[in-house]
């Protein structure tokens, strides 16, 4: 998973409120958290959310089904790349898989399916739109009269649907109704009218990593409603666009097909009701609605035919019954309150059924009640966000499309395991609050595998509000100091572990790997693993890292491989740099942030409570990011901006280079040029860089299961974890020198017909193309010697962070001076830190 930025923004948790129990905790106290806690329910070692994948009873290739849906007793499975010549596939079959039959849709000549709904009776409504990609990049969309007459002269598909196991194929000319033959009509005309026009209305767009291309006009898309039979033929063909003024666009957020109500929508417009007679009907204006208004709700029919609005809109996520006679939406739901990433989907049994990054739940809307089902961690699935496809034969029987731990997906039976059936094991909690996707699918393979311990994940990120995305980590920060500690943590950069390990929360591992048969005589890259150490103690376990620094041309370092903060400012003002630039868009509180970050543990050192905010480096600090806008330049957003670095409006690039392809983009790519890493700009002559891990594991000092904890934990240091990441260097000498050697190689994948083409990596400026070329020897080599030189670890604390902003903002403004200011940060963080370790 790619990082967007160095540092996590969401805030960390200021302890003070909780330091007489975190004394308490210090001292011995025993777990004291409520009953209904996450911990004791992941403790309780419940067997009630286990299900099994089961035979699926009928033969389809699941890897790219998008949809899954029931209607009536049939379950509908859409593949959207189909057959190749065939098009769209619609699987549909019985809910216990027998009864299979496929038909296909045209997907020829630029053609694209999606909203798709099903009733009871068969029939197929989607949204169509035309469009077509040309070899060079540009888009043409075709006119009536190219879709009309060449491209259906061209495609059967247009015609007629295919249909596997059908003895007759329906024309389907004659099975239009008679709305397309008038659309198809006034079409003719209104293109006959348009003929002059050479093209479309070109618009370039740049995309924020490296893409710049043409795009077309989307008000010039070809946007159809459709209808098919279960035999696959076009019932109608509604043109979307045809009620619209020229320019226009109406976007189509949701669909579904109500057995009481027909084809309803959630567009633009509002909620609408279609019909082919009648066109458009508007059932519920939400133009004037600031939670509606252009939500991007999706539409679902409730088991017992109630209609509902869900998913995540302007004010957070939520589901909303709609009462269609009366043409109004009602009160959302007060039980998505625990849970911010969610997919809603359809089926027998709840009113609706929710899915989460770790579990399904049913809902009861009477009772506007979420009750969990199924734990994907309990049930042995790979899937580490909400399932996006998925249909309930019953609330203990699912069809869903799952991944395997390589993401190669297809379509699966869940079916429930009775209690007394599941296998008793010893439970070990996990918990964060925010659990990385890599530690939930080593949870599900180490739960697999191992007969005799079961991980437990207690997710706190379901505490998480619109209105105070912190409280998730509140509240697992509460359960630690005071005693109520899972068996495993696993934490974000800003959270406060210095003060856990000082505390003696956390289990020394040194032990563990030096009795480790497979670890014991394994290199490991030395400046990473000791970073994380306290002393000789090793509390933290990082499996992966990146690195953070500052990057700049090596043309423009003057041979230092440290620049001072006046080096900088002076090179700024012969160069004619602006502020607003010179680092990329950055605000004044961003560089604060960063130059403590980067900073490593200079200015505060947890372990033996001290603060250094009184010298010459931290006044240089504030000094130099006064300089910086206190708000983003808007304006700047309005040009492209991929060459800034090449042109030198820029100069110093705050990187986190997270694998040997990031070094590649930056060096060849975003520079152009040599490249070093100088660090943020100080003045104790040291290069201001750090260690990002890529997650922090700790273990409980109190677990009584420390031998099965340490069989979870060791698989994050084994070549199989390690060899696998993407997107952080590993820590494991022997994976890091084959990801070296990876990136020094030219890379090649496979056709279909056994030839294979080399896999090239480009970067864009502008519309410029940048092939970027396999790093040189002499390339890693930099990057090994540079890791080995770093030695700290990443320093982010979002509350020490609003401390120095709040007290900065009197130097800033020109109220107080640079020493004042750094005085009273001197005496507050003193405080907070001595309070807080």
């Amino acid at each position: 998973m790619k990082r967007n930025g160095l540092l996590k923004r969401a805030g960390a948790v200021a302890l003070t409120m909780v330091m007489t129990v975190g004394m308490l905790a210090g001292c011995g106290k025993e777990k004291n958290g409520s009953d209904d806690s996450l911990l004791n329910e992941a403790s309780s070692g419940s067997k009630d959310y286990v299900f099994k994948i089961g035979d699926m009873g009928v033969d389809i290739d699941g890897s790219n089904v998008s949809t899954v849906k029931i209607a009536g007793d049939k379950v509908y499975a859409v593949d959207y790349y189909g057959a190749e010549g065939k098009g769209i596939a619609v699987n549909s079959f019985n809910y216990d898989g027998s009864g299979l039959n496929t038909i296909y849709l045209p997907s020829s000549n630029g053609e694209s399916y999606s909203r798709f709904s099903f009733d009871k009776d068969g029939n197929i409504y989607a949204l169509l739109e035309i469009y077509n990609w040309e070899d060079d990049g540009e888009v043409h969309i075709m006119d009536e009269g190219e879709s009309s007459e060449g491209a259906l002269e061209e495609s059967s598909l247009e015609n007629e649907a295919s249909v596997e196991n059908s003895s007759e194929e329906a024309s389907n000319e004659e099975a239009l109704a008679e709305v397309t033959s008038s659309q198809e009509a006034s079409s003719d005309a209104s293109s006959a009218d348009s003929s002059e026009d050479d093209g479309l209305d070109k618009m370039v767009v740049s995309y924020s990593d490296d893409y710049s291309g043409e795009m077309y006009d989307s008000s010039q898309e070809q946007r159809y409603l459709v209808k098919y039979d279960a035999q696959g033929n076009m019932l109608y063909k509604y043109d979307i666009n045809k009620d619209l003024a020229e320019g226009d666009y109406l976007q189509i957020y949701g669909m579904v097909y109500s057995e009481k109500y027909g084809l309803l929508l959630n567009d633009g417009r509002g909620i609408e009701k279609f019909d082919e007679n009648n066109g458009f009907t508007l059932v519920c204006d939400t133009s004037k609605s600031t939670e509606y208004k252009d939500s991007y709700l999706e539409l679902y029919q409730g088991f017992n035919g109630n209609v509902f609005l869900a998913g995540y809109g302007n004010d957070g996520y939520l589901i909303a019954p709609i009462d269609v006679e009366k043409g109004e939406i009602g009160q959302k739901s007060a039980a998505l309150e625990r849970y911010n990433s969610m997919t809603v989907f359809e089926g027998n049994g709840y009113d609706l059924y929710i899915s989460t990054e770790s579990a399904i739940y049913g809902y009861d809307f009477k009772a506007d009640k979420i009750t969990k089902l199924l734990d994907y961690v309990d049930s042995d699935l790979a899937a580490t966000y909400s399932i996006s496809a998925a249909a309930a034969i019953s609330d203990t029987e699912f069809l869903a499309v799952l991944p395997d731990f390589e993401y190669n997906y297809s379509l699966e039976r869940l079916v429930k395991v009775p209690a007394d059936q599941v296998k008793d094991k010893q439970v070990i909690t996990l918990g964060g609050s925010f659990i990385d996707y890599t530690v939930r699918q080593a949870a599900v393979k180490f739960n697999k595998e191992n007969q005799d311990y079961k991980i437990k994940l207690v997710d706190y990120s379901v505490y998480n509000t619109e209105d105070n995305w912190n409280e998730g980590a509140n509240r697992f920060n509460l359960d630690i100091v005071s005693g109520n500690i899972p068996d495993i943590m696993t934490f974000d950069n800003d959270s406060p572990v210095d003060s856990f390990i000082n505390k003696g929360l956390f289990l020394d591992l040194n032990s563990f790997i030096k009795n480790d048969p497979d670890l014991s005589n394994t290199e490991f890259i030395d400046s990473v693993m000791d970073a994380f150490k306290t002393g000789d103690k090793m509390y933290l376990m990082v499996p992966g890292f990146s690195i953070a620094t500052v990057a700049m041309k090596t043309s423009l370092t003057q041979g230092k491989n440290v620049l001072s903060v006046d080096d900088i400012e002076k090179m700024i003002a012969d160069m004619g740099i602006s502020y607003d630039l010179v680092c990329g868009p950055q605000n004044r509180q961003e560089m604060m942030n960063y130059g403590i970050a980067f900073s490593g543990n200079k200015f505060i050192d947890w372990e033996n409570k001290k603060c250094n905010f009184t010298d010459e480096n931290f006044i240089k600090l504030l000094e130099f990011t006064k300089n910086f806008p206190e708000q983003y330049n808007e304006s700047l957003w309005e040009r492209n901006l991929d060459d800034i670095y090449r042109s030198n409006e820029a100069i110093l690039s705050l990187a986190g280079i997270y694998g040997f392809d990031q070094y590649k983009r930056l060096k060849y790519g975003q520079f152009g040029e040599d490249i070093s890493f100088v660090g943020f700009p100080n003045e104790k002559g040291e290069n201001y860089s750090t260690i990002a891990p890529n997650t922090t594991l700790a273990v409980s000092a109190r677990t009584k299961n420390s031998e099965g904890i340490w069989q979870f934990l060791r698989t994050f240091y084994l070549e199989e974890y390690q060899d696998s990441l993407d997107f952080d260097f590993p820590v494991r000498k022997s994976s890091f020198d084959k990801k070296a050697k990876e990136a020094t190689e030219v890379k090649y994948y496979t056709n279909d017909d056994g030839t294979k083409e080399e896999e090239a990596d480009y970067y864009w400026i502008g519309d410029q193309e940048i092939k970027l070329p396999p790093l040189t020897q002499e390339d890693v080599q930099f990057i090994e010697n540079f890791i080995n030189s770093l030695h700290e670890p990443i320093a982010y604390n979002e509350s020490v962070n609003n401390i120095i902003m709040e007290e900065a903002s009197a130097f800033f403004s020109g109220q107080k001076s640079a020493e004042e200011v750094a005085s009273i940060i001197q005496s507050r963080l003193s405080i907070y830190v001595n309070e807080n370790s």
